[in-house]
């Protein structure tokens, strides 16, 4: 294992570590430190990056040429937009459907995803950079 396998499976299970704190199910309707933004619900907004990752991998290979990830926060309409902005409220409102069935349940679901993904994930050569969507 490695290079960016490795890097998404490390950061991935940082993600989990973090959500399984007992600060987050402590605060978890609580106010985030963003505006607009619950702990529950900046917390599915995390699992969602580790969550989104096994349907992506499942779909079809993307057709589109590949930008950097510093390019696609470039092209993000959402960079910089107001809290109340329509992109920014769907953004919150995903988290918190992400994070309905609380604390306990989101953490089982990704340490799930991350374990399928331990033994699934393929390699991912320097040259063949992977593609999310917008």
């Amino acid at each position: 294992m490695t290079g960016i396998r490795d890097d998404f499976l490390a950061t991935a299970r940082s993600a989990a570590g973090l959500l399984r704190e007992p600060a987050v199910a402590a605060a978890w309707d609580a106010p985030s430190a963003l505006p607009e933004f619950r702990v529950s619900g900046l917390a599915g907004h995390l699992a969602y990056q580790v969550l989104a990752l096994p349907p992506i991998l499942a779909g079809p290979e993307a057709r589109e040429r590949t930008i950097s990830l510093l390019d696609h926060y470039d092209r993000a309409k959402w960079n910089g937009a107001p809290v109340d902005d329509e992109f920014n409220v769907r953004i919150r409102d995903g988290g918190e459907e992400v994070a309905a069935q609380g604390p306990a349940a989101l953490t089982a679901r990704v340490d799930a995803v991350v374990k399928e993904l331990a033994g699934t994930l393929p390699g991912v050569a320097p040259d063949r950079p992977v593609r999310l969507p917008l």
